[in-house]
């Protein structure tokens, strides 16, 4: 309703994937609700109790698929999200050029778990140059220097709950023309913040490091 799309798992459902997981020896359970209109929120609840189980009885990752983005949890984190009991809920919300991701466990917003959490946006237009910034509540900015595109989606490590931004950090050197062998790689690097080049608008691709 209104764009926002709200996903319940049952207790017999969560108990039928966990089963199949135990059988499959699945490395990840994938939960993926059906959302056919559009929306820029969703939310999909799932019981403490399923979550405990996939902890317990498998060695899989968690990751809840929606069309706004995917989340996914490492196995070592669900024992911190399950021990509170009740319900674990994945939010992901669409704000602009901003993507929110939001996790609660019993209750209360997780602002950390162990391990992090990987957040998968799609960036069918994502090129080199294009990354994750996090946007902290004080309002400040962080690169997060280990997003990646690939496949027309971009995945960004995060600690927990957290809003990110997707933009195109591509920086410009006039001895870097798109045609050189050095364009892509360096465009990756620099809209990282790995390299900042030898000036302003020179990067020396061909030049010793130290």
């Amino acid at each position: 309703q209104n764009g926002t799309a709200n996903t319940v798992l049952s207790v017999s459902d969560g108990n039928q994937l966990v089963r199949e997981a135990v059988r499959n020896q699945s490395e990840t359970i994938v939960i993926k609700p059906e959302i056919t209109s559009d929306v820029t929120k969703t939310q999909v609840s799932i019981p403490a109790s399923t979550v405990s189980q996939i902890q317990s009885q498998t060695n899989a990752a968690l990751t809840v698929s929606t069309p706004v983005a995917d989340a996914t949890i490492p196995h070592e984190a669900l024992n911190t999200l399950s021990r509170a009991g009740g319900t674990v809920n994945v939010v992901t919300e669409q704000v602009d050029d901003a993507v929110a991701l939001t996790l609660t466990a019993g209750g209360e917003t997780v602002a950390d778990v162990p391990g992090g959490v990987t957040l998968t946006v799609p960036a069918e237009d994502a090129g080199p140059g294009t990354v994750a910034v996090l946007v902290n509540d004080d309002g400040t900015r962080e690169i997060l220097q280990r997003s990646v595109v690939k496949d027309g989606k971009l995945s960004a490590p995060l600690n927990g709950s957290a809003t990110v931004e997707i933009v195109d950090n591509g920086k410009t050197f006039s001895d870097v023309p798109s045609t050189s062998w050095a364009s892509e790689a360096v465009t990756f690097a620099s809209a990282r913040e790995l390299f900042n080049g030898t000036s302003e608008t020179t990067f020396s691709p061909d030049q010793t490091t130290s």
